[in-house]
């Protein structure tokens, strides 16, 4: 036992009986917080890692759609990804669809491709809002079930305090996760497709 652990183990034993139960009471609640956090953070883990990821490199499980009318219907301003059939691939904001070509804004400049040069397009979104609303449920959960079992006075204050506080935390953890992980899907793809 090093010098100052022995000080402070005299120093604990020469206070009170009520301040040491008091001091016991406090390092209880430490070791519950302690063992929350850890609980907290191994869900959250576990629900990231629990919903499949589908980066720009992965191709997601892909249907077999040859409708280019489904290019139409996505509002302009979407994020896709443009395969072209020389293996050309594109990413931008989409412009506007016709029947015979579709633009994209890429790099700040328009680009205006005939249909027959296309062979898929990929709708790419980011994942931010969902997971920041699992962040935040969970993160509110947390806080809630942390001040229901530490907090001896003030519960319901105290459980709304903490729950948004930790919905707060969990909120931006699960935002930031969802800021790079992106959801692919295919709306359009002409049959016959070389892998």
């Amino acid at each position: 036992m090093t010098q100052a652990t022995k000080k402070l183990v005299d120093a604990i034993e020469a206070l009170p009986e009520q301040e040491r139960s008091e001091l016991d009471v406090f390092v209880s609640c430490i070791r519950r917080i302690q063992v929350l956090v850890l609980v907290y953070v191994c869900v959250l883990s576990s629900v990231s890692c629990a919903i499949p990821r589908a980066s720009i490199g992965q191709e997601p499980n892909k249907p077999s759609l040859d409708n280019w009318h489904a290019i139409a219907e996505l509002a302009p301003g979407t994020s896709v990804l443009v395969n072209l059939q020389d293996g050309t691939r594109m990413s931008g904001r989409l412009v506007r669809a016709s029947d015979l070509h579709l633009t994209i804004r890429e790099g700040g400049a328009e680009q205006r491709l005939l249909r027959p040069t296309i062979q898929r397009v990929t709708r790419v979104e980011r994942q931010t809002r969902r997971k920041a609303i699992n962040g935040m449920i969970i993160g509110a959960i947390a806080g809630s079930v942390l001040a229901a079992s530490t907090v001896k006075t003030n519960r319901a204050k105290w459980g709304f305090a903490m729950g948004g506080g930790w919905a707060a935390i969990g909120a931006a953890i699960g935002a930031s996760d969802g800021f790079t992980d992106r959801k692919q899907t295919t709306v359009y793809e002409i049959d016959g497709l070389a892998e």
